[in-house]
């Protein structure tokens, strides 16, 4: 449905809009277009060509032999020959100086594969991101960087897709340390306090942990996620294609 209203510049509830009207917020609507050319057009909406309505069954078992033809992607607990994409941006992330992200994040997307991870999950995320391109390549797409837009690309044919493995990061309200305190007196005790190189020592607002929690996403807006389960990438894998595929005979 959003796609077909992309097509003919239908505009759409923003991101979060469903959400306001759920928590009980009346958030502005988009006004449709005066548009005195679409009077009596209708849609052409339909269901997949896979599906049969005489038959669903078989239209879930078309579904199901997908899937099988993908089969289970494992992720390895040890990275072994990884992908030269990998192999670089292994290098990349584990270098120790360089990084100011105030989450503890790592990411130069414009550099390696689209990762955003602390340290403690690189590992993870490097052996997810090796299965992935790997099964990625078998299936006959492929998967390259995006210097000049910094970010990581899947393609197939003249179609491609964002896609990007990044960590949960949960925020909490910071709670000011009694050294913290000591520096504020400290400063409010200086006579110079007002003075070239006397900042106000301000705590922070949030404190951020890392949770170790990956998830992959595909696409813009809109997008997709996975978690960091056992049938992701098998499910990711099947989504991936079947889009691709879908999008390049549109």
């Amino acid at each position: 449905m959003g796609k077909v209203c992309r097509k003919d510049k239908i505009p759409l509830p923003p991101r979060g809009y469903w959400a306001k009207i759920n928590a009980g917020h009346s958030p502005k609507k988009i006004p449709l277009p005066t548009a005195k050319e679409f009077e009596n057009y209708s849609l052409p909406l339909s269901r997949s060509r896979t599906y049969n309505p005489n038959n669903p069954d078989a239209s879930r078992k078309k579904a199901t032999t997908a899937q099988e033809r993908i089969g289970f992607v494992d992720v390895p607990d040890l990275l072994e020959s990884p992908h030269p994409l990998i192999r670089k941006a292994s290098k990349r992330l584990r270098q120790k100086a360089g990084w100011d992200n105030y989450k503890g994040l790592r990411s130069a997307p414009g550099e390696i594969f689209a990762f955003e991870v602390t340290r403690d999950v690189i590992d993870r995320a490097l052996s997810i991101g090796d299965t992935l391109i790997k099964a990625l390549e078998r299936q006959g797409m492929k998967v390259w960087v995006d210097r000049e837009k910094s970010r990581t690309l899947i393609g197939l044919d003249e179609t491609s897709l964002t896609i990007a493995i990044s960590e949960h990061i949960a925020r909490s309200k910071h709670e000011v340390t009694a050294a913290e305190k000591k520096a504020i007196e400290r400063w409010q005790r200086s006579p110079n306090r007002w003075g070239t190189g006397y900042h106000y020592p301000r705590p922070p607002d949030y404190d951020y942990h890392p949770t170790g929690k990956l998830t992959i996403s595909i696409g813009g807006y809109p997008s997709r996620s996975w978690g960091d389960t056992p049938k992701t990438l098998s499910l990711f894998l099947l989504t991936t294609k079947l889009y691709l595929i879908g999008s390049a005979k549109d």
